[in-house]
């Protein structure tokens, strides 16, 4: 498979808001840009509580979007 994009090198994955953990504290957050499909790093690493903060919005902007069950 060949990337769509010049920046992507290898096939295009969908990761959707993601939270890699070291020691049990945030390491790194990770999305998938929906403009150009290329993986993008939040630029600072949030703390739990802001990580949480975070992960609920994304969710109800989510659900209002696709519906709760898609």
């Amino acid at each position: 498979m060949s990337p769509n994009n010049d920046k992507v090198m290898g096939c295009e994955i969908w990761m959707p808001d993601t939270a890699l953990f070291e020691n049990g504290k945030p390491k790194l957050v990770v999305k998938t840009d929906s403009k150009d499909g290329c993986l993008m790093r939040y630029k600072k690493t949030p703390t739990l509580s802001e990580l949480r903060k975070i992960f609920t919005v994304v969710s109800r902007e989510r659900k209002k979007e696709h519906g709760p069950f898609e």
